[in-house]
């Protein structure tokens, strides 16, 4: 099975009622690499807590951070970088461009000691998208797609990914 492979850039999450699924869209302003996902409630219930525990263990920013008692200090910071990292979704270019959305059936995560980088990967039955990352960045990934999910229709405990 051959799969496209798509350089990610942007992750856009967004929740359908309709479908009761999130919409990740990769790289909503580039047409010809715009990819949408579907992420359904089960599967986002066992992604985030294995990402957060696997990024938790590798992120060297995040252990030093700890080992110095600067966790409040790094909370904060992780705030302001996310601010500075987060844009606003333009929605109508947002809706214009969508795509049919693609079953997300695996995310990979590797750890790159070398570089303090994670590699993370997409996978549907047809296409893999593909993002290098520092910690703090790879958090406000998930972060993101996690707020998007409805928690108390969902079920989750808002204080899931913290």
């Amino acid at each position: 099975m051959r799969s496209d492979i798509v350089l990610a850039k942007t992750f856009t999450p967004s929740y359908d009622a309709v479908e009761d699924r999130i919409r990740l869209v990769i790289n909503y302003e580039d047409y010809s690499s715009r990819l949408d996902l579907w992420i359904t409630r089960s599967f986002l219930i066992k992604l985030l807590p294995v990402m957060d525990e696997y990024i938790s263990k590798h992120d060297k920013t995040i252990q030093a951070d700890i080992n110095e008692n600067k966790t409040a200090d790094k909370i904060e910071t992780d705030k302001t970088e996310m601010q500075n990292i987060s844009s606003t979704t333009d929605k109508s270019t947002f809706e214009v461009t969508k795509k049919d959305a693609l079953l997300l059936t695996t995310v990979d995560i590797s750890y790159k000691a070398a570089s303090n980088q994670f590699e993370l990967i997409f996978k549907t039955d047809s296409v893999i998208a593909k993002t290098t990352t520092n910690g703090t960045h790879a958090r406000i990934i998930f972060k993101t797609i996690f707020d998007a999910a409805p928690k108390v229709g969902w079920g989750i405990s808002p204080a899931l990914f913290e």
